[in-house]
């Protein structure tokens, strides 16, 4: 159910290691409905209940278990890190989504 990249793995374990990230707890959670599919977003924080816990590569995220429910018909959620034009970030993906790539997009997906 879920994909870390090497990259974003290493990432993660610098910021929980740090004092920062200590306590903290890797959070995803569905944002809505985008034209390419669901949208997911990453938070961070100390409230866990209720809760449910996945993993992968060593780290664990933590989402509710209705967005557990959704996603069983996709193939998973895949965090990456990025770096783009001298910014860097973390990316979060629904596999198995379909749709366009981008608004306006017209491939085999969007027919």
């Amino acid at each position: 159910m879920l994909a870390v990249s090497d990259k974003a793995c290493e990432e993660l374990h610098k910021f929980f290691d740090s004092d920062q990230g200590k306590e903290a707890h890797l959070i995803i959670y569905f944002q809505g409905m985008a034209c390419s599919g669901p949208s997911l977003g990453l938070t961070v924080d100390k409230k866990i209940d209720e809760l449910e816990k996945i993993e992968a590569n060593g780290i664990e995220a933590y989402i509710d278990p209705k967005l557990r429910e959704f996603l069983s018909q996709f193939k998973g959620i895949n965090i990456d890190y990025v770096t783009m034009n001298d910014q860097s970030g973390f990316t979060i993906k629904v596999e198995g989504a379909g749709g366009c790539a981008s608004c306006g997009d017209k491939s085999e997906h969007c027919e």
